[in-house]
Parts: C-alpha cells; sequence; structure tokens
C-alpha cells in the first residue's frame, strides 16, 4: 500500500511537472516522499475506497477483482486529487481526462462487461448530478 501510494504521488508530481508519460510509472519513483502520511493521502485513499465498496456491493467482485480494483480506485483517486491542486486549470483538465481514459481501460481489463456497463452508468448519473447540483446553485 505504501509503495501503490509513493508511485501515485511521484506520478502525480511528474504530471504536474508535464514530464511524465502514463506508459512509464517508473519515472514516479524519482521524486517520493518519506513514509509520513498526510491528510491529504489519507483523503484520497478512502475516496478509493469508498469508491471499492460501492463497487464490492454492486458489481459483487471476485477476490481477484477486489484486490486489482482496491489498488486501482486508491491509485486514480489519489493522482486526480493531486491535478486538483494546481493553479492551470486547462491543463489539469486534458491530464484528468487521460486519466479517466486510463482508468476505464484498466477496469474495462479487470471487470466483466456487465460490471463494467454499471460502473460506467454510476458514473454517468454522477456527473449529471454534479452538473445539475451546479446549475441549481446559479
Amino acid at each position: 500500500m505504501i509503495l501503490l501510494r509513493k508511485i501515485a504521488h511521484g506520478l502525480a508530481l511528474g504530471i504536474i511537472a508535464g514530464s511524465v508519460s502514463f506508459a512509464c510509472p517508473t519515472a514516479a519513483f524519482a521524486q517520493v516522499r518519506g513514509d509520513a502520511e498526510t491528510a491529504k493521502t489519507k483523503e484520497c485513499e478512502e475516496k478509493g475506497r469508498d469508491e471499492t465498496r460501492w463497487m464490492t456491493k454492486n458489481l459483487y467482485l471476485s477476490t481477484d477483482q477486489y484486490d486489482r480494483v482496491k489498488d486501482l480506485n486508491i491509485y486514480y483517486s489519489c493522482l486526480m486529487d493531486n491535478l486538483s491542486h494546481m493553479p492551470d486549470k486547462s491543463f489539469a483538465t486534458k491530464k484528468k481526462g487521460e486519466i479517466i481514459k486510463n482508468k476505464e481501460a484498466e477496469f474495462k481489463a479487470v471487470l466483466s462487461q456487465e460490471q463494467f456497463d454499471q460502473y460506467k452508468n454510476r458514473k454517468e448519473k454522477k456527473v449529471i448530478q454534479k452538473k445539475s447540483a451546479f446549475s441549481e446553485s446559479i
């Protein structure tokens, strides 16, 4: 788990610097914090665990799927969290799109087609809810 956090953090630092490709996660080891957990790291890990809990309950994951999905959810949650604090919002938005594509491709390889369709439907509903909440607040 600590190694996964270090990879996610290091990769996010590389994304922020604009120098890391998603195909080369080993570059993430170049910049790694110590083992001290920050509140921010705990928060993004908890978001990943929440997503995993939903998927376990609603998609009936196998043990192998659970292990892989848990790691992916935490990893991508931390990447997205790090991008949300970037000053260049257009760059962050572009990178978020790339991250989402990569995450979905990895989930598609782990989940059955039926499970993946349910996952995608939930994501689409969440986007619609966010948009309607935003439009109501204007």
